[in-house]
């Protein structure tokens, strides 16, 4: 009854410790997957150091503890599909999920008295991944940028390109040249066309115009929820308190300096990368006006990086500037950067094991 009570009860504390280190390293593996390498996947569970065991007072050892990644199920995107499990993918493109695991070896002091072994093995795992968001509450910028329909074939989903940058709020003028919009938007005559049957009142907001700037922009409170598929009404917002809230989002980002989401992605300090994130936000992009005016549908929703121009971070107040953001690709809500999955579908990390 001894053992029972003192080894026993160790034993169940870690395995509750392991546990909370799978989880909390599976979750912070998932945000960190992206299109390019599984390197921040690896240095998010490796950096798990404040989950710790043996009543807190141990780390988990590197050499017991084990990163796989799964492709999602062709039937169910929301959860791994068995077959795809690898701790070395050859490519990190479609793998959604993170299975993390790891195993401790428990000293047994009572037990083995009459005759147990002298530790008891604890394992634990844990799978998190990035899984398809339909239905919006918060998050997402309350501006929209239109497709670029003449180009969607060559660049799904959206006819954009990663590395320029969009139009999502359009300069004050009934119609606009094609100087007037931002560069990834300039030379498609048949966008500027599209764009030019917007109503002078719509230039790119979405979201209820008499709310908080600031809770929209800088916190992600929506009003008007988005459901895809879907339609968003577009309206002009409060420019000036509009203003105020995107920069004043920027300035909330650890970087406020960098011009381009390569540069942002690219600024390291002590192997971390600087910015927090902030300036990295998920947008719907629209199908543009329909013939007499009315809600859009929505194509799908896309990742863009907040940053004017090349050579300037925040936004300005002048009537015939637009406002450009990057189009970065895949969108993970609080992700770090481009996701593995799907272009213009959401995506959300989640622990679903």
């Amino acid at each position: 009854m001894l053992g029972l009570a003192l080894d026993l009860g160790r034993v169940y504390i870690a395995k509750n410790e392991t546990q909370s280190f799978t989880g909390a390293a599976a979750l912070a593996a998932a945000l960190a997957l992206n299109d390019t390498n599984f390197t921040a996947a690896k240095d998010a569970v490796a950096g798990n150091t404040k989950n710790r065991w043996n009543m807190g007072t141990s780390d988990f050892v590197e050499s017991a503890v084990t990163t796989e990644f799964a492709r999602a199920l062709s039937t169910n995107a929301s959860r791994p599909d068995p077959a795809t499990w690898s701790a070395a993918p050859p490519s990190p493109s479609g793998y959604l999920f993170v299975r993390v695991t790891a195993t401790v070896a428990v000293q047994l002091y009572i037990l083995p008295v009459i005759g147990t072994s002298h530790a008891q093995l604890v394992k634990a795992a844990s799978v998190a991944g990035q899984v398809p968001l339909t239905s919006f509450k918060s998050g997402l910028l309350p501006f929209s940028p239109i497709v670029h329909a003449s180009a969607m074939a060559a660049n799904p989903p959206f006819g954009m390109v990663v590395g320029q940058s969009y139009t999502f709020r359009y300069p004050g003028a009934a119609t606009s040249a094609n100087g007037d919009l931002c560069p990834g938007d300039q030379g498609d005559s048949a966008f500027l066309t599209v764009a030019n049957k917007q109503a002078p009142d719509e230039r790119g907001f979405y979201q209820d115009p008499q709310e908080s700037q600031a809770g929209a922009l800088v916190d992600g409170v929506m009003k008007l929820p988005v459901v895809f598929p879907g339609k968003i009404t577009m309206s002009g917002g409060a420019m000036d308190a509009a203003l105020i809230a995107v920069n004043e989002r920027i300035n909330f980002d650890t970087d406020h300096l960098s011009t381009t989401y390569a540069q942002y992605q690219a600024n390291i300090f002590n192997g971390k990368r600087v910015g927090n994130g902030f300036r990295l936000v998920g947008a719907p992009v629209n199908a543009g006006p329909e013939a007499g005016g009315g809600p859009r549908d929505i194509v799908g929703f896309g990742g863009f990086f907040l940053s004017s121009s090349s050579t300037n971070v925040y936004y300005s107040a002048g009537v015939k500037l637009p406002w450009c953001a990057e189009y970065y690709g895949v969108w993970n809500k609080a992700g770090q950067g481009a996701g593995p999955g799907t272009p213009g579908v959401a995506y959300a990390s989640v622990l679903v094991q």
